[in-house]
C-alpha cells in the first residue's frame, strides 16, 4: 500500500474496503470489530437514513467482520450456481434450528 492510499484513507476520501480492512486487522493483529469499538450501535448499520440502501443489523456486521465470517462468505460467493446456493442456505438454516 502506498502512502498516498494512507493518506486518502486517512482524509476519508478513499473507504476501506472490508477486505483491505481484514488485512490491516491481520497486520495489527486485532479483530476488525477492533476499529468499531466506540462505534454507537444505530451507526454501525448501512443505509442509515438512506432510503436506497438496506439496514444491516449490528450481529450481521460483527459476523461479518469475524474471521469465520469472512471466510464463509468467500467460499459462498465462489458458488457460482444458483440452485446450489439455494440448497446452502436451506442447509443452514436447517443445521441453525437445531440445539447440537
Amino acid at each position: 500500500m502506498t502512502f498516498q492510499q494512507v493518506q486518502k484513507y486517512e482524509k476519508g476520501s478513499n473507504r476501506v474496503g472490508a477486505g483491505r480492512l481484514q488485512q490491516i486487522s491481520d497486520a495489527l493483529e486485532v479483530h476488525p470489530s477492533y476499529f468499531f469499538e466506540d462505534m454507537p450501535d444505530d451507526t454501525q448499520s448501512i443505509g442509515q437514513g438512506a432510503p436506497n440502501q438496506a439496514y444491516i443489523p449490528p450481529e450481521v456486521i460483527e459476523f461479518a467482520a469475524s474471521d469465520e465470517g469472512v471466510e464463509l462468505i468467500r467460499a459462498f460467493s465462489r458458488v457460482g450456481n444458483p440452485n446450489v446456493r439455494c440448497r446452502i442456505v436451506k442447509l443452514l438454516k436447517s443445521l441453525g434450528e437445531h440445539d447440537w
